[in-house]
């Protein structure tokens, strides 16, 4: 009989769409491809299944209860509604039972944690006797307290000791789980090194990656013919998600005053953070909103063919991150992409061995990262090709590669 794994996490990893929901599905499957079975049970709200989106995981927990919501209602304002989701799995006797009746069901080998916050659960199921010499692993997407800590600082609705007593809490949390795991899981060197000072036992760093992008000839095809009629001849690529850094990113280093991309030029923003651009865009001056919206398109969430119909025809791929935690899938995305990038150096933690591949550019300053992306989309600028060999090494950024080190926690 194969060995078990049980993975715990505040959301399902059916039918992925952020990066967060795309690393655990690829850490799922390459669990299933080292020979264990896998029982990933994502914990999170009813209200939250979309019925058209399938997203529904097969072992998944549901929560009904209207305190648990409404407590996890509020903490959704103060960016900890994954925090008030683990204190619910422990807390909420419904949602409790079926965790518990699921250990005791699979009886696995290994619990893995997905962040930290699902630690209170397994503290009271060990408290009480459910868990007992299983091995437990925390896998981390980044350092979870100073990314908490970065996405308060700007609200001015919480005040400084509130923002003190969340970011303690998460660091606490964080810091306990990595003492009782056997293993952690990072995504980058420096996340490690963090772990390391928590007291985290074995360490493992396993970067963020990409699955082969899905092409379609036809959407690339459709979307070239639309570029033509709207008299767009070179566009400027941005994707990412509904994440708080990624519109300060966007904000620090592009911003909306964008009138010294050169004639034709538009800006391309795919995914979910399209919606946080439009929503401060529009608390700006009317001048501003329609200089705005003769240079930019906000397509919101996309396809994997339109997201891939997107990339095929960027002439330059940005990368605008300047805070956040762990690593970002879309570096992965642009490395592999074959494309002129344009990041900072921040959007390249992780992956600081890619940045000398040919087309990659990093900058550090809003003045540097618009200078670049009318230079890059000039028709006098020259686009490097990568060798064999440099095409070979991005194929690195692919998930079997990533995770490889996986298989010395279940070896």
């Amino acid at each position: 009989m194969s060995e078990r794994i049980l993975i715990l996490n505040t959301y399902s990893h059916k039918n992925p769409i952020s990066g967060g929901q795309r690393r655990v599905a690829a850490i799922v499957d390459k669990y299933k491809e080292l020979g264990l079975d896998v029982y990933y049970v994502g914990v999170y709200s009813h209200t939250s299944v979309s019925p058209d989106m399938n997203t529904l995981g097969p072992y998944d927990v549901l929560i009904h209860s209207k305190k648990s919501l409404d407590a996890i209602d509020i903490a959704h304002h103060e960016y900890i509604g994954d925090v008030a989701v683990g204190h619910v799995s422990a807390e909420d006797p419904e949602v409790y039972g079926e965790l518990i009746k699921r250990i005791h069901q699979y009886q696995p080998h290994f619990i893995e944690l997905e962040h930290p916050y699902m630690l209170p659960f397994i503290q009271r199921a060990k408290e009480e006797g459910h868990i007992t010499d299983q091995v437990i692993i925390h896998s981390s997407h980044n350092v979870e307290y100073l990314m908490k800590e970065q996405m308060l600082e700007a609200d001015d609705r919480i005040s400084p000791a509130r923002k003190k007593e969340i970011i303690k809490t998460v660091k606490d949390t964080e810091a306990e789980l990595c003492k009782v795991a056997a293993y952690t899981i990072a995504v980058t060197q420096a996340d490690a090194d963090s772990f390391r000072e928590f007291g985290a036992n074995e360490v493992i760093v396993a970067p963020n990656a990409i699955g082969i992008p899905f092409r379609s000839k036809l959407a690339t095809e459709n979307l070239r013919r639309k570029y033509e009629t709207s008299d767009v001849s070179k566009t400027i690529v941005f994707v990412g998600s509904a994440h708080p850094p990624n519109l300060q990113g966007y904000l620090d280093v592009v911003g909306t005053k964008l009138g010294f991309l050169p004639y034709g030029t538009r800006l391309i923003v795919a995914g979910t953070v399209s919606w946080m651009i439009h929503d401060y865009i529009r608390r700006q001056s009317p001048a501003e909103q329609k200089t705005f919206d003769l240079r930019t398109t906000l397509a919101g969430r996309v396809t994997d063919a339109e997201l891939a119909a997107i990339l095929d025809l960027a002439d330059v791929i940005i990368l605008p991150i300047t805070t956040g935690g762990g690593s970002n899938l879309k570096t992965a995305e642009a490395i592999y992409s074959g494309k002129p990038v344009l990041g900072t150096d921040f959007s390249f933690r992780g992956f600081e061995d890619y940045a000398d591949l040919p087309g990659i550019n990093l900058v550090t300053t809003k003045e540097a990262f618009h200078a670049k992306m009318a230079e890059m989309t000039s028709d006098s600028y020259k686009e490097v090709k990568r060798s064999a060999s440099e095409v070979k090494k991005a194929g690195r950024v692919l998930w079997p590669h990533a995770l490889e080190r996986l298989k010395e926690i279940v070896s």
